[in-house]
């Protein structure tokens, strides 16, 4: 089982490593096209940051395993408020938080109960995938109605060079995302543990480490102040493309046994979101108040 656990850590880090990769190459690529770096920034930057996760999503299902799926999705929210924000809070000794967009937060909500709702019969069809889908085009369309889609064209490198890291980079994406689920799935296998709470645990905090990293050495930095937007951003697009996405490609079941804590896991971190943006400060106190809490989530989970 040693040799599955070096292997889930060496395809989490190619997957991040890569996504990364891929996340800058579009990026300098569309303004090299002369695209907004708004548009930009609430397309291809959202979804580079859960690129992991929509990645290692996809192959799960496609591999029959769909019980990552939500484990990964539900996960990766809790971990981004229960582990990256509490780390955050502690190190820089309490966080000022900005609200963000004010259209992030309708969507957000709107998805916690959307796919909460899908989940009552423990799995999602391609029907409800659609929808999740559909949602999330509605968001984008109203981040950027307001917006120019187009710009001064930027030298940002040849672009033939920019699409060679696109698909050099995309080629590792999938690889990663394929030794990562693979050994998961083994691990699962050899401990009698549920393919979702190795998901929800192990994948959710390795695909957060890149933002785990950014806000604590901000926060050791005396950066105190963070903006919500990213990682709003970040927990829409799980909860809407990461699930929609997916569940294009099959079925997607849900563990019971993950299914309860990871909805209450879910539930609380929105709240925990709407309450910081609205007092404007998370504190050190509270961040170790919620460290304590993805320590019992982790624990329910096994």
């Amino acid at each position: 089982m040693l040799v599955w656990f070096l292997l889930l850590i060496l395809g989490l880090a190619v997957l991040v490593k890569s996504s990364d990769w891929f996340t800058h190459a579009a990026e300098r690529l569309g303004l090299r096209l002369g695209i907004s770096p708004m548009v930009i920034g609430v397309t291809v930057v959202s979804i580079g940051t859960s690129l992991p996760e929509l990645a290692s999503s996809i192959v799960a299902v496609t591999s029959d395993a769909s019980e990552i799926v939500i484990g990964n999705a539900f996960g990766s929210n809790i971990a981004n408020v229960f582990l990256v924000l509490a780390l955050g809070a502690i190190v820089g000794k309490g966080l000022a938080v900005k609200a963000g967009r004010h259209i992030d937060w309708p969507f957000l909500i709107v998805g916690t109960l959307m796919a909460i709702a899908m989940l009552a019969d423990r799995r999602v069809t391609l029907g409800e995938s659609l929808f999740l889908l559909a949602v999330y085009l509605l968001y984008l369309f109203m981040l950027v109605r307001h917006e120019s889609t187009r710009t001064e064209k930027l030298d940002t490198g040849h672009p033939g060079l920019l699409i060679a890291i696109l698909v050099f980079s995309g080629l590792f994406v999938y690889l990663g995302s394929r030794l990562t689920v693979e050994s998961a799935v083994a691990i699962a296998a050899q401990s009698g543990i549920s393919e979702g709470a190795i998901a929800a645990s192990i994948i959710a905090i390795g695909t957060s480490i890149p933002e785990l990293a950014v806000t604590v050495v901000a926060a050791w930095r005396g950066r105190r102040e963070i903006a919500f937007g990213n990682i709003l951003g970040s927990c829409i697009f799980n909860l809407l493309v990461v699930i929609g996405a997916s569940g294009l490609f099959g079925i997607i079941v849900v563990a019971e046994n993950v299914l309860v804590v990871s909805v209450v896991g879910l539930v609380l971190s929105t709240l925990v979101l709407l309450s910081a943006s609205l007092s404007g400060r998370l504190s050190r106190r509270t961040g170790l108040a919620l460290l304590v809490l993805y320590a019992v989530f982790l624990i329910l989970l096994f």
